[in-house]
């Protein structure tokens, strides 16, 4: 029989080709990575997609009355793919194959596309599989902490466009297993933000489990699609010899390649003491660095000025751009400790911007030393999360 008539409902089959669409190549010198491999066997159709470093699967029950006796793969373009399941608005499609002229028909109740189908080089398409004999460590991470953690990481992950190290373009998970942590951290030489979960390792190797701390570098293209992706569910990280596993649910799986890098002993750099410490409205300060924004909106360095009067418990930022244009707003602090002296110091509006529009917090704890990085962190919650953010010279 050369034809074969398939039924499933219209959003379990858009849900994966919309991910399999974030990953697919839209053009490629290896066509494999422009399509995504359709897998039917008895009552379930699965999908794979690749670009050599992100891989996906997914699996869906189908709705036909009678199951597959033996296995069909395929290979179809998967933006051809995704477009037209994006115009159908029936609650179940019909996949229509016919292997004879290679061709996929998506029909719905008052609509009909067809694609071409391929079915050579099915055996170059690989997906790695999952080797209980290659396992490094495996925990469960919820939704809002992968969600959470990736909001602030993304912020200081480095930039292709001027990063030349190439660890510092991923996000590093550190897992410290005699501490029961997951420490998450990001930085691009300028700044870094580091996250601590705590975490019981379901699985850990021996290699893993007798190191003080272990590090994998995970690009940030991946973790933002397993975000995009994930549900209200724990998902389930597994890490193998080369490759990490994100489970988000029974049926999808998301596998990138993990980099194996050496990342700086960032610890090393974190200051242990300060000369003073307050806390400030996160609100009141984004809105006083907005208003000052303007006059260095268009200037490279972003330069913004930050002084403090402990004297006056006021905090002060001001701006000046090569026109001469100024602007400046003051702040009141709230719980300052430390000496009476007063400084300045510049820094990056953006860098400051950037992380304390990630902040939930109604008040931010600002800890500093004259002319040295500084550290925010979200009130009384520094074990969690900080930000180290650099001076300008």
């Amino acid at each position: 029989m050369s034809t074969i008539n398939l039924s499933i409902l219209t959003k379990e089959i858009l849900k994966n080709i919309q991910i399999c669409n974030q990953i697919s190549l839209k053009k490629s010198d290896i066509d494999l990575f422009t399509n995504t491999l359709v897998s039917v066997t008895g009552e379930q159709i699965t999908l794979f997609s690749s670009n050599n470093s992100v891989f996906y699967i997914g699996k869906m029950k189908l709705a036909s009355e009678l199951p597959i006796t033996s296995e069909l793969k395929f290979l179809v373009k998967t933006d051809q793919f995704n477009n037209i399941l994006n115009v159908i608005n029936d609650e179940y499609v019909n996949l229509i194959i016919d292997t004879e002229k290679l061709t996929l028909q998506l029909k719905g109740l008052k609509s009909k596309h067809q694609l071409r189908i391929s079915v050579e080089n099915l055996e170059n398409f690989i997906i790695p599989a999952q080797n209980t004999q290659n396992q490094v460590a495996e925990f469960l991470l919820t939704v809002d902490e992968l969600n959470e953690t990736n909001k602030s990481s993304l912020i200081s992950v480095g930039n292709p466009k001027s990063m030349y190290d190439a660890p510092y373009l991923n996000i590093c998970y550190t897992l410290r297993p005699s501490a029961s942590q997951l420490v998450i951290v990001a930085t691009d030489r300028y700044r870094i933000t580091r996250n601590q979960l705590t975490k019981e390792f379901t699985s850990l190797s021996d290699e893993v489990k007798s190191a003080e701390f272990t590090n994998f570098l995970l690009p940030p293209n991946s973790l933002k699609l397993v975000a995009s992706a994930v549900n209200d569910k724990n998902i389930k990280v597994r890490f193998e010899t080369e490759y990490s596993f994100f489970e988000i649910d029974d049926n999808r799986t998301i596998i990138t390649r993990y980099g194996d890098g050496k990342f700086s002993d960032y610890e090393k750099i974190i200051p242990q003491s300060f000369s003073c410490s307050f806390n400030i409205n996160t609100e009141e300060f984004l809105s006083s660095l907005k208003q000052v924004y303007w006059c260095i909106a268009n200037d490279v360095k972003k330069s913004v000025q930050i002084q403090l009067n402990p004297l006056e418990n006021s905090l002060s930022l001001s701006a000046i751009n090569v026109n001469g244009e100024e602007s400046s707003a003051e702040i009141k602090l709230e719980s300052y400790q430390g000496n009476n002296e007063s400084w300045t110091q510049f820094f990056n509006a953006d860098y400051l911007k950037d992380y304390l529009s990630t902040i939930k917090t109604d008040t931010f704890l600002w800890e500093s030393n004259p002319n040295k990085p500084v550290i925010l962190s979200p009130k009384d919650q520094k074990n969690s999360q900080f930000y180290l953010v650099g001076v300008l010279r």
